[in-house]
């Protein structure tokens, strides 16, 4: 009886270990398999953030042409007023000299 109980022990023992050793290769592979999804995601965000970066940048270079062309249109249309401003002053001094000569005419 003593020798089956040795035998069932050391049957028992081996099972034990046997499970154990699973369950230290099963806890690895999970481990291997969590660094692999870490990696994988972490590379996925990295992949996307480069992408909305990108996507930023070309915005940010869409306003600055945006602002670019209204400093310009503003700066025409300065122009512009100053010429019809200039323009304005010229036809009221042609006015006034023709209606200096009116006047000089009736008096002579």
């Amino acid at each position: 009886g003593a020798d089956k109980d040795a035998l069932d022990a050391q049957q028992l023992q081996r099972e034990i270990d046997r499970i154990n050793l699973e369950h230290q290769k099963a806890k690895s592979d999970a481990e291997k398999l969590r660094k692999q999804e870490l990696a994988a995601a972490k590379k996925s965000l990295t992949k996307e953030t480069s992408a909305v970066r990108k996507t930023v940048k070309k915005q940010e270079q869409k306003i600055t042409k945006m602002r670019q062309n209204l400093t310009k249109m503003q700066r025409l249309e300065e122009q512009n007023v100053q010429k019809r401003e200039q323009m304005n002053a010229m036809i009221a001094d042609k006015l006034q000299k023709s209606e200096q000569r009116r006047t000089e005419i009736r008096s002579e």
